[in-house]
């Protein structure tokens, strides 16, 4: 091999990481809005290639998440705040992070999700406002029947493709506290099935609270929640 030949190479080597990262699609606007269930972040870019992961860190109950996006530059993106929720971008490498915060406590779960051009990013309230944040049925898990008590619930419903078949049940209180939890409870049937259940739960005065069903899949962000307004008695 001449030494010609061998700058050539050595040049195409090097310059390889650098036109890949430029053909990585750009982050070209953050965007979101305040629903009674959850608040929703999105991120639009220029294209949207399959993705594994997004979060690092999805325990948005302490009020911070870390998203990352990777092959995506950040453009010209800056700190934005909506409904009271701050996401700074940062650029590490050939990824786009985001760092998520929020007043810790207001909401409780984190799911994503990616659409044609953009991805979204949930943060479900620890307090739904009702009745608009009523999900009857996420298509992955769904209430049929809902019988509240003194102290406790009995309920069931269907479910389908839930990770390991396995999901859980949650009561909380007006103060978006949990107050009650059965888990697993297992579905009768795979991939899809029905099921039922019952959860004890403590209160000290009546009031309207939240009965959920609530998986987390394989993935970190991966989410179904079904939740439906609940009158709680205490025993």
């Amino acid at each position: 091999m001449n030494a010609r030949a061998l700058v050539l190479i050595t040049a195409g080597a090097l310059a390889a990481p650098g036109l890949a990262a430029a053909a990585d699609p750009t982050a070209t606007a953050i965007r979101g809005g305040n629903h009674p269930a959850f608040v929703r972040i999105v991120v639009d870019r220029t294209a949207t290639p399959a993705l594994a992961e997004f979060a690092v860190d999805s325990e948005i109950r302490d009020g911070t998440a870390v998203v990352d996006i990777p092959r995506t530059r950040i453009g010209v993106l800056g700190r934005t705040t909506l409904a009271n929720v701050t996401i700074t971008p940062t650029q590490r490498g050939r990824t786009l992070r985001l760092t998520i915060t929020a007043t810790a406590g207001r909401f409780k779960y984190y799911g994503d999700g990616i659409l044609p051009g953009r991805m979204y990013m949930d943060l479900w309230k620890a307090r739904p406002i009702y009745p608009g944040a009523t999900v009857r049925s996420a298509g992955c898990l769904a209430f049929t029947y809902a019988s509240p008590g003194t102290g406790r619930i009995a309920a069931r419903g269907t479910a389908r493709g839930i990770f390991e078949n396995q999901f859980s049940v949650v009561v909380r209180n007006v103060s978006g506290r949990v107050v009650g939890r059965r888990a697993p409870v297992m579905v009768n049937g795979f991939p899809n099935g029905t099921w039922s259940t019952s959860v004890n739960y403590t209160v000290t005065k009546r009031q309207v609270g939240t009965l959920e069903a609530v998986d987390f899949g394989p993935r970190t962000g991966a989410l179904c929640v079904a939740q439906i307004p609940a009158i709680l008695r205490p025993r």
